[in-house]
């Protein structure tokens, strides 16, 4: 896990550093400007004593669990014009992984969300000091982290126009109801081929 940007400082400019991991528990994560009372159901949450964390990248509330592959990707560019080309390359990574084990996947055009049709089945954002990056995902894998998401996390004051104002349940997809393939494959073909796709970049 890239917790924060002291994992990156040995980093020299052009450099990365990957790490792909399911979390051990549920946990509620914050955007780093989002608020408790606005995006999480607190009484549920407190009374099933499910931790809340921030993290330091932008984006909206999540929750995670074991049904979840999250991608963590540090990099030290030469200059912060590089945040919109890191945010695209990842984001075509997963697709094209997605892709290649026969999940129908593709980027949202305005939002740094991967869907299937018109679900969404991974989210992403990006952290940013000086010249360093951290881009995480995050991938749902079981179903029954959506069922989590829609009984903790309130709809969030901002969304994608394609969400239509959906529920979480109604607005959510996860690769167990698209796919045979396993949690830990994925796992493995995401580390199998990571580090090719962003050498040279």
């Amino acid at each position: 896990m890239i917790k924060d940007f002291s994992y990156l400082e040995s980093l020299g400019e052009g450099e990365y550093r990957f790490d792909i991991w399911i979390p051990p528990n549920s946990y509620i994560v914050l955007g780093r400007s989002k608020q408790e009372t606005e995006d999480i159901n607190l009484e549920y949450a407190k009374m099933d004593k499910i931790p809340i964390i921030r993290r330091i990248t932008g984006g909206g509330t999540v929750l995670i669990d074991e049904g979840c592959i999250i991608i963590d990707i540090g990099f030290r560019a030469k200059n912060r014009n590089k945040t919109n080309d890191l945010l695209l390359q990842a984001n075509t990574f997963l697709v094209e992984k997605f892709q290649s084990i026969g999940i129908p996947a593709e980027i949202d055009p305005k939002w740094p969300d991967i869907k299937v049709g018109n679900y969404k089945i991974c989210g992403s954002c990006l952290g940013i000091r000086n010249t360093l990056f951290i881009y995480s995902a995050s991938i749902l894998y079981r179903s029954s982290t959506i069922e989590k998401i829609e009984y903790y996390l309130k709809l969030p004051q901002r969304s994608p126009d394609y969400r239509q104002l959906r529920g979480h349940k109604d607005f959510l997809t996860s690769i167990d109801q698209v796919s045979s393939i396993s949690q830990a494959e994925i796992v493995a073909v995401l580390k199998r081929d990571i580090q090719d796709a962003f050498q040279g970049h």
